[in-house]
């Protein structure tokens, strides 16, 4: 999915992807190559981007994740261990489109922003939200077969699944989503001229929602 608008003299082109969806991939870098952008603003912190460029790309082990926390390595292990189980299905490894969008960002001259929140910081702030019930909820929804189907990603099953997350857990669903997605809206107001966007196709509809309310909000302070 893939939505296109002006701010001022800035064009901004959201590319919504589903992590381990070969046709995120290939939305990705065709996207890039076409429109040549000044910047290419992907969802990944140093961290994230640094294990993904790793050419083995081995999973922290547990031991290692230990020393962020009891908690936070037993969150961050479900949630690796769901995505990983949907890429085994679809064959595409989880950020694979966004190791793809960096490396279209070079052929073409972009510069690559890292637009997200530390991922380390995103979990603390989770588990602080949330009570063990909600974190028990989560792994029980998490651990069953998932409901989405692989072959594709659209607006329909995007909007099915986060008010499923808000559902499920309101407090996941504002860490995960909402804050985040003001985060990196405040980040690509930052940059200037042609920015493609590559993020999760769950962030999309916020970011943009923040990018133009606070491009409306500076343009009345302004007059």
């Amino acid at each position: 999915m893939k939505e296109e608008f002006h701010l001022g003299d800035n064009r901004i082109i959201l590319v919504g992807t589903g992590h381990v969806f070969q046709e995120s991939v290939d939305l990705a870098r065709s996207t890039i190559l076409q429109v040549c952008p000044d910047h290419v603003a992907v969802e990944l912190d140093y961290q994230r981007m640094v294990a993904l460029q790793s050419k083995s790309r081995e999973k922290p082990s547990f031991r290692d994740m230990l020393k962020m926390g009891v908690r936070i390595a037993i969150l961050a292990s479900i949630l690796s261990y769901f995505q990983s189980k949907v890429g085994e299905e679809t064959g595409v490894f989880p950020g694979a489109e966004m190791l793809e969008a960096m490396k279209a960002a070079e052929e073409v001259g972009a510069h690559i922003e890292l637009i997200d929140q530390n991922m380390t910081v995103t979990l603390n702030r989770l588990i602080s939200s949330m009570s063990l019930f909600n974190i028990l909820k989560i792994m029980f929804y998490m651990l069953f077969p998932s409901k989405i189907n692989i072959d594709s990603i659209d607006e329909d099953m995007v909007e099915n699944m986060t008010q499923e997350l808000r559902h499920l857990s309101p407090s996941a669903y504002r860490v995960l989503l909402e804050e985040r997605d003001r985060i990196m809206a405040h980040n690509i107001l930052d940059l200037s001229g042609t920015i493609v966007v590559v993020v999760g196709a769950g962030h999309v509809k916020g970011i943009k929602t923040h990018l133009i309310e606070s491009y409306k909000n500076n343009h009345m302070e302004e007059s």
